[in-house]
């Protein structure tokens, strides 16, 4: 998709309405209320200057992968002469506004464009997170979104420290994690540019249109208390319920020996090199550990903790138990 109008702007804010609240009342056309139409309108005008022939070579790039047209503020400079054309690009976007809008949408843009072309450093624990970063970077670049974001967690009182407010329940947290993603709760504010701002939907691995229609459909609230049937037993809906956390029988009981051929496989070891496995895939408390985190704890560099961890693997491979693992 090439670099948005003014008008594909507006008509994305009309076409999927966020749920915003001003002064007790639902706004239903952020682009046509009067304490924010203006604002939207103030953002369509920065994405006209992407198509005004005038400014569109000064505001727009072709993207290197798929050659289409994108908003200059999404490229990630490789050279001295890319950092001035942005410059010049979000110092076009700053005059058209007179430098009122505190958070234009290249705020976020280059932001971003940053973590994606420093995306190996969010890897250095787990490869996926650089993956992570690289698909929502090209995500939001390909379809010019509008994001915002937040800064402060909720204060309920500004003489406590945000220690005792995550103790509150009032920050934003994560309580839990299943496969079809992440639930939280909680909030953070000082969104600046929420109520103009596009939705975000990639995080969930599924289609922007899927996440607008979920949202539509009307969820009743169920207990888990909720009685079912009429036995005396009086059972409940969450009796029915399975617990993605806990194992089956026959898993805890092959999580079990795999435990102890693992630890049998281990003990052949130098003490430095299980020391370092343990540390590196987190085998003693489930916390894995970058090179860097475990070269400081021993005092050496991180390539010489990848010699000694890619040396014990190879211990590994060639054990003559090492097979027995296969099963699992």
């Amino acid at each position: 998709m090439p670099a948005r109008t003014g008008a594909q702007y507006l008509a994305g804010l009309r076409h999927h309405p966020a749920e915003v609240w001003l002064r007790g009342e639902r706004v239903m056309d952020v682009t046509s209320h009067p304490g924010l139409a203006r604002g939207a309108q103030a953002i369509a005008s920065l994405y006209d200057l992407q198509s005004d022939p005038a400014h569109r070579a000064a505001m727009t790039f072709a993207c290197p992968e798929t050659g289409d047209t994108l908003g200059l503020s999404f490229m990630i400079p490789r050279t001295q002469e890319d950092l001035v054309r942005k410059r010049d690009m979000m110092l076009n976007w700053a005059r058209t506004t007179c430098g009122m809008m505190g958070r234009s949408p290249d705020f976020m843009n280059v932001t971003f464009a940053c973590w994606a072309g420093s995306a190996d450093y969010f890897g250095r624990g787990n490869p996926a997170f650089a993956e992570n970063m690289r698909r929502y970077y090209r995500y939001i670049a390909d379809n010019d979104l509008v994001l915002t974001h937040a800064l402060i967690n909720l204060q309920r009182s500004r003489d406590m420290s945000g220690m005792f407010k995550l103790q509150e329940g009032t920050a934003l947290q994560v309580v839990k994690e299943s496969s079809e993603g992440l639930t939280v709760r909680g909030a953070r504010v000082l969104a600046t540019l929420g109520p103009l701002a596009d939705e975000i939907a990639t995080e969930m691995g599924i289609d922007v249109e899927r996440v607008y229609m979920i949202e539509k459909i009307d969820q009743s609230t169920v207990s888990l208390e909720k009685p079912i049937g009429d036995d005396d037993e009086n059972s409940t809906l969450g009796e029915f319920i399975a617990d993605e956390k806990i194992l089956s029988p026959d898993q805890e009981s092959s999580h079990r020996i795999l435990s102890d051929q693992i630890r049998e496989i281990l003990e052949d070891l130098s003490p430095k090199e299980r020391e370092i496995l343990e540390l590196r895939h987190g085998l003693k408390d489930g916390v894995m550990h970058t090179l860097e985190e475990v070269g400081a704890s021993f005092g050496v560099t991180r390539e010489r903790i990848r010699q000694i961890e890619a040396k014990a693997l190879e211990k590994i491979r060639t054990h003559a138990k090492a097979g027995r693992l296969r099963n699992y």
